[in-house]
């Protein structure tokens, strides 16, 4: 049986909506903090500014475990590196691990990324519920120079439990400052013309019926 175009155009919509609720990536923070209501916003900014100060491992925080085996986090003012802000690293040069806490859950994540020492650009991996999200190779800038802002949406059903970030030179330490976790707001009203399209269907599938039951307008 063949379908008319109408029903078609019915039954394909909710397939494309399906598909839209991949991860969403930001590097405007505005335009990612828009998307929804900002719970935590934290960045090392109650350690001393002149110091390297060493944390417990894990260190939580705002919302998250940091596990990097060495927490430190570099002041802005010590000497050779001077990062525009207080930033958080892994003392051996390592991956920044941070666990996500999952009560309450978490769909917005993001954070502000950059290196110490060395050039190299970082690798990203975010976690969710479903799966892992791989961003590779990432340019971000030294520290002392600025910081880059990334930033996730997960999909519909989906929260955080984790990510990872490494430096891809063995002599650089990727650095994180701003970690920012939140909850989107419900998906916004459809379009004019997304809804003029469904109610043309909709009236489509209604005259369809119809005319199979022989019933007059």
């Amino acid at each position: 049986m063949k379908w008319p175009a109408f029903m078609t155009a019915l039954a394909v919509f909710p397939l494309t909506v399906a598909m839209a609720s991949a991860m969403t990536v930001y590097a405007d923070r505005s335009a990612f903090e828009s998307r929804g209501l900002i719970v935590h916003d934290y960045g090392f900014q109650e350690f001393d500014s002149n110091a390297l100060t060493f944390l417990p491992n894990p260190h939580t925080q705002a919302g998250v475990s940091y596990n990097t085996g060495d927490n430190l986090v570099v002041g802005s003012g010590v000497e050779p590196y001077r990062p525009i802000s207080n930033v958080f690293c892994s003392d051996l040069l390592g991956p920044i691990r941070g666990e996500v806490q999952t009560g309450p859950a978490f769909d917005m994540l993001g954070m502000d990324l950059g290196y110490l020492a060395g050039a190299s650009t970082i690798d990203l991996t975010v976690s969710t519920n479903t799966g892992d999200c791989f961003y590779g190779s990432l340019a971000v800038p030294p520290a002392g120079q600025g910081l880059d802002f990334r930033g996730f949406v997960a999909g519909a059903g989906e929260y955080f439990t984790a990510f990872t970030i490494a430096a891809n030179d063995d002599g650089s330490a990727p650095v994180i400052d701003n970690v920012t976790l939140g909850n989107a707001y419900a998906s916004p009203i459809p379009e004019p013309l997304t809804m003029l399209t469904l109610a043309a269907a909709a009236a489509g599938v209604g005259r369809y019926i119809r005319k199979r039951l022989g019933v007059r307008a």
